[in-house]
């Protein structure tokens, strides 16, 4: 029986350099990179996800990237989990 693995990241966005780059798509490509996973979502993925969190915050909520890909958006943080 083979067990699935969960890693989380937080990203703050009170942060001033997520702030300023957060709106382009080559900040989360990086980001991605950074991880070092397998395979990363689709470009047209990143850019539907950049605009839901352009969108002025109205109440947590629950953003799926990719197949194993969720995250959680609340007001001061983005809970990226990956199964």
């Amino acid at each position: 029986m083979s067990e699935t693995k969960t890693t989380y990241y937080i990203i703050d966005r009170t942060d001033d350099f997520y702030k300023e780059n957060y709106q382009e798509i080559s900040f989360w490509i990086k980001f991605w990179f950074t991880l070092q996973q397998y395979s990363r979502p689709s470009n047209k993925s990143f850019r539907q996800f950049i605009e839901k969190i352009k969108m002025p915050f109205v109440r947590d909520s629950m953003y799926v990237l990719g197949k194993n890909v969720n995250i959680q958006i609340s007001e001061k943080e983005l809970v990226i989990e990956i199964k």
